[in-house]
């Protein structure tokens, strides 16, 4: 069993799911490029990657040179209910003070200025669990979810057969819930199972500035999981969100 920590920040600032990205520029730009659990961009200052927990970091880099932190976001920017949120997981919640310190509680998106006015603030904490024995599902969506690399988008081009298409979808969401178990430090006590109940078709997506192929479906599994987390590519950026939708 995991304790987590879990924060849900609601504002009241009308957001598209397009803006998203920008939300978090702005948001990241108002603590500080140093707390780089809100953005994941590495300043050039590789001291600051030994403060976190090692068996979870890694640095990453593009042709640009940027530096990047790779591990699951504890902090992840959401489009809910057609509100900008941020949902904040186990030490991120004691991070998201300094979004506050400043007694100017506003973002600069583009050339305009908004407030960041709470409308709802939700602190829990969850015990996750792998259920075993008597037969325990949830039922889960996931919306617009960025699955295929391009190793494995080839994989599914080429594969004509619908129950192995999701057989390799059930494989990768399986993979991203093993790195979100392990972004948050849960070691998994058992084996989980994981089936896709429904799949829409797929659709493309832009991600930064890259079309890729997204899929909105629902699953069962016998893990619990918090509400409103993100699973895959831009997880922090609003791709991949689950809802909980039935036990």
């Amino acid at each position: 069993m995991k304790s987590l920590r879990y924060l849900r920040m609601d504002f009241a600032l009308p957001i598209s799911f397009e803006k998203i990205g920008a939300f978090r520029g702005a948001v990241a730009r108002k603590v500080g490029i140093e707390n780089v659990l809100f953005h994941h961009h590495l300043p050039n200052q590789p001291a600051l990657v030994g403060v976190l927990t090692p068996a979870v970091v890694g640095v990453s880099t593009d042709d640009t040179k940027n530096r990047y932190l790779y591990r699951y976001p504890l902090i992840q920017y959401k489009r809910l209910y057609g509100k900008a949120a941020i949902i904040c997981l186990g030490d991120a919640v004691n991070e998201i003070h300094k979004l506050f310190e400043d007694t100017d509680w506003e973002v600069e998106m583009g050339n305009s200025t908004f407030p960041l006015k709470i409308a709802r603030l939700d602190l829990k904490e969850y015990n996750l669990e792998v259920y075993q024995g008597e037969k325990q599902n949830y039922t889960y969506s996931i919306q617009n979810w960025l699955a295929l690399n391009h190793e494995n988008y080839e994989v599914y081009q080429n594969t004509s057969s619908l129950k192995k298409r999701i057989e390799l979808l059930e494989r990768i969401l399986s993979s991203h819930l093993l790195s979100f178990a392990k972004g948050i430090e849960w070691n998994l006590e058992n084996r989980f199972e994981l089936e896709i109940q429904e799949l829409q078709p797929h659709y493309t997506m832009s991600y930064k500035t890259t079309k890729l192929t997204a899929f909105s479906l629902t699953f069962q599994t016998n893990l619990f999981l918090p509400n409103y987390i993100g699973l895959g590519k831009g997880s922090s950026r609003g791709f991949g969100m689950i809802k909980f939708l039935k036990k």
